[in-house]
């Protein structure tokens, strides 16, 4: 219950932070990220100008995993812009997490894409997959426990014309 309050008070201060040119979604889980749950967010863009996509992981000590693989989609109502299948380091060779935050709960701000240039004013579709496993096995990871909270931050940056 106290991670829990931890981690809203998080989103609160990280979403009332962001400037107003920038969209900051957040989805948490309760017990973890289960392999079959996919999360998904949905957005629209006042201006058509150039971005930068961050991914945000929430994660505390419950975390098995020095790293993490995601599989991350972007997609208009009719095609996949990108997908990329990625992996980010969640804790250095003495296994401390990497991660920015107090007491056990840390923060990842993790780079997607840079400079992606959108199309049109949406809406756009992220759909973000875990897809870590243990060395030498086939199958992945059920449930990720000790991961918080996924996020998606579109930083736009004003194109001078």
């Amino acid at each position: 219950m106290y991670l829990r309050l931890i981690s809203l008070l998080l989103v609160l201060t990280l979403s009332s932070c962001s400037k107003n040119n920038n969209i900051v979604k957040y989805k948490s889980f309760k017990y973890g990220w289960f392999s079959d749950e996919k999360v998904k967010f949905k957005f629209k863009l006042n201006q058509i100008d150039e971005n930068n996509l961050f991914l945000h992981i929430r994660n505390n000590n419950e975390y098995k995993f020095s790293n993490i693989f995601l599989i991350a989609i972007l997609k208009d109502s009719t095609n996949i812009i990108f997908q990329d299948t990625l992996e980010y380091e969640m804790a250095n060779i003495y296994g401390e997490w990497l991660g920015k935050g107090f007491s056990n709960i840390k923060e990842n701000r993790l780079w997607w894409k840079e400079k992606w240039m959108p199309q049109h004013n949406g809406p756009y579709f992220v759909n973000i997959a875990q897809a870590v496993r243990k060395n030498g096995s086939i199958n992945g990871e059920k449930i990720l426990e000790g991961i918080l909270d996924i996020g998606l931050t579109l930083e736009y940056k004003k194109i001078d014309k």
